[in-house]
């Protein structure tokens, strides 16, 4: 036997002519989503999507992850004859935890308007039935329980709720960026941000541990795993050593810690020219810390061949900890981690000179530095499904080119 669920979307039905694409990548993300469940098929129907999946496995908190999703809920197909239709909207009353009030609501909506009969005489129709065979009475206002009964591509959609989904555009619609990830509170929500707004994070994380596998094994790996869940593809991270540029930089270490945070935008450039990504991105928080003034963040962006986008700009600290739970990731945030930032900042500069700064990266020999790590870096691959990493040096990773944007 088999369950169905609906799945509606709300601003990719503003999209026009290119709303296809969108909808179309709404249905291979919820594909990816349920990869793993057998029985699972996604269709089209006018102005929503139709999940079917064998058996009585619950999918509801996967698609509940899937960015696109206005709402959803479990639905019972139905022929277009309205005496099954109020037989079955009848059932749906009954089972309904509505047995002291007993009231009850009839929503009808033909997106299919050859059907004969109106929204109005439709819930009519059912909703006589439901009064007769149950002694439930009518309040259109606020009942108990409402019956919504969609007429969509010859069939009849009954259903008693609405689950709210995250909302916001299909993953990999806008395109790649390099997200900065440090795997403390700030980065993992500004990657979950950007997901929203239809972007995949090519996750790049600067490392002091001895290898790359211990980064996989710390709270950086768990919250990869934890983000995982909201991607429709493969996630990418790609792990850098810190030791070159500390060894460089220790003893003549000045305009710290933006010295180290453009030397990290220069390679995330470099690295986006591999994944074919669009932009960088960072947890940046204006004023929160030292590093993140506007002067030290126009220092950092001061001649940046991508845009740098910065999701978290204008948050409050409490609001960014408070995603952070709802996502997920504030407690394996909070771990201890050796992060290269606190190594490098033990007396942070809030206004430093963007001038003074790329004359003295430039005289430390930082660009070339900077296509230097990359020869020792790593490329981790996580496949929810498989719930493994899979590690390949930088060099001989290969990338396949998005095709995303291609509505534009």
């Amino acid at each position: 036997m088999s369950k169905y669920y609906v799945v509606h979307y709300a601003e990719i039905a503003l999209k026009g002519r290119n709303k296809p694409f969108y909808v179309d990548s709404l249905r291979k993300n919820l594909e990816f989503a349920l990869s793993d469940v057998e029985g699972v098929s996604v269709k089209k129907l006018e102005g929503r999507l139709l999940v079917e999946v064998k058996g009585d496995t619950n999918i509801e908190s996967r698609i509940q992850k899937v960015f696109g999703v206005a709402w959803f809920t479990e639905v019972v197909p139905v022929e277009l004859e309205l005496q099954r239709m109020s037989e079955v909207a009848t059932k749906l009353v009954l089972d309904s935890d509505c047995k002291e009030r007993k009231t009850f609501g009839v929503s009808a909506r033909r997106a299919q308007k050859s059907f004969p009969y109106n929204s109005m005489q439709i819930a009519s129709i059912i909703g006589e039935h439901i009064v007769k065979n149950t002694g439930y009475r009518v309040d259109l206002t606020n009942p108990c329980v409402r019956v919504y009964v969609d007429i969509v591509n010859g069939m009849a959609l009954l259903y008693t709720q609405k689950k709210k989904g995250p909302g916001g555009l299909p993953v990999g619609v806008s395109g790649r960026v390099v997200h900065l990830f440090s795997g403390g509170i700030d980065s993992p929500v500004a990657a979950w941000l950007l997901m929203k707004r239809g972007c995949e994070p090519i996750y790049l994380h600067f490392y002091a541990l001895p290898s790359a596998e211990l980064v996989l094994q710390s709270k950086v790996g768990k919250i990869i795993k934890v983000l995982s869940s909201y991607s429709p593809s493969t996630v990418k991270l790609v792990l850098v050593p810190f030791a070159d540029y500390e060894l460089l930089t220790s003893k003549q270490r000045t305009h710290e810690p933006v010295m180290f945070r453009l030397f990290m935008r220069v390679v995330a450039e470099e690295v986006a020219k591999k994944f074919y990504a669009l932009g960088i991105s960072t947890g940046d928080n204006l004023g929160q810390v030292a590093s993140q003034t506007l002067p030290n963040i126009a220092a950092m962006d001061e001649g940046s061949s991508l845009p740098v986008l910065r999701p978290l700009l204008t948050y409050d600290k409490q609001e960014i900890i408070d995603l952070a739970k709802e996502i997920g990731t504030y407690e394996f945030s909070i771990e201890k981690y050796k992060d290269c930032c606190s190594i490098i900042a033990t007396r942070p500069e809030i206004r430093v000179e963007v001038g003074e700064v790329n004359q003295e990266f430039e005289r430390l020999g930082l660009k070339q530095l900077a296509a230097k790590v990359l020869e020792r870096a790593s490329v981790a691959t996580y496949d929810a499904s498989r719930g493994a990493f899979e590690l390949a040096k930088f060099g001989e990773y290969t990338e396949r080119k998005v095709e995303g944007l291609k509505a534009f």
